[in-house]
């Protein structure tokens, strides 16, 4: 079965976009660059994600950056779900705890299983689909509101103090400015668009018309990891994405992803994921077939 979620039934407001439906079993990897958002109305639903499995309960709220390769592998019977994305950029701008912000950018599921959410999703999801339905104008600017509002109560307990099984303790946040998140934007997507070529910090400060140490320090500064770093993921996430998709060799991956050399994929995965990128695949495929 392919999940029942395709672009012909998505519905689209000012770059965000929901769906409302029973997600079925996925063929393959899907990626795509906006922040995803599920939340589980009834039964559960697991993904495979960078590698991993992660089970959604009912009544629960998982956020991820859909740029790792992700796939529906099980779920329970009749369940429903609220499928909700928005770009990384507004993400960005919501000066959020950096430490979330971290963790969706390096690839990790969050669950915010917080009973004193639960209903605040079961009445903010549909109100969401169903004013996109409606296409209310003006719509776009409430709800960036109010998903900013949303996310930030993902990392706050009820008592208001900071949840600590979320993120680290620190509750420094992410705040660019708004000349460096046009900067970030322009200088991600050319990332994103480039990754599989030999690119560094100099060739994308050079077609973005920066400096290069400028575009190292507002990496470091805003996201909190180096240019290196980031264009890393998104090789690491292409060649996931064709370890559990094809039959290429190692060798094609690991040049077709963008890394210099085998050696470095290897080294880059092993690090990464704590397994070479063979026994990444056998894992994947026996997973699947035993599902």
């Amino acid at each position: 079965m392919i999940m029942v979620m395709c672009e012909s039934n998505i519905l689209d407001a000012g770059g965000v976009r929901t769906l409302h439906g029973s997600p079925n079993l996925m063929q393959s990897y899907h990626q795509h660059d906006e922040v995803e958002l599920n939340f589980v109305e009834s039964g559960s639903m697991t993904y495979l994600l960078g590698g991993t499995k992660r089970t959604v309960p009912e009544k629960t709220l998982a956020v991820f950056w859909a740029t790792y390769p992700h796939q529906v592998i099980s779920v329970s019977p009749q369940p429903t779900f609220y499928y909700l994305s928005f770009p990384l950029a507004y993400l960005l701008r919501w000066n959020l705890n950096r430490h979330m912000v971290t963790a969706l950018l390096n690839g990790d599921l969050v669950l915010d299983q917080n009973p004193e959410n639960q209903w605040l999703d079961m009445s903010l999801f549909p109100r969401w689909h169903s004013d996109i339905t409606a296409g209310t104008t003006g719509l776009s600017g409430i709800l960036t509101l109010e998903l900013e509002a949303r996310i930030r109560r993902i990392v706050w307990n009820p008592n208001g103090s900071l949840n600590r099984d979320m993120v680290d303790a620190s509750s420094e946040q992410l705040s660019p400015s708004s000349g460096d998140l046009t900067k970030l934007e322009t200088i991600t997507r050319f990332i994103a668009e480039n990754y599989s070529q030999s690119i560094d910090a100099a060739l994308i400060a050079e077609q973005v018309s920066l400096h290069p140490k400028y575009v190292m320090r507002l990496f470091r500064k805003n996201l909190n990891m180096t240019v290196g770093e980031y264009v890393t993921q998104h090789r690491m996430s292409h060649a996931q994405k064709l370890l559990a998709t094809t039959d290429l060799k190692i060798v094609h991956i690991a040049f077709e992803s963008g890394f210099g050399s085998v050696s470095q994929f290897y080294e880059l995965f092993q690090k990464r994921f704590g397994k070479s990128p063979s026994q990444f695949k056998k894992e994947i495929l026996s997973g699947i077939r035993k599902l």
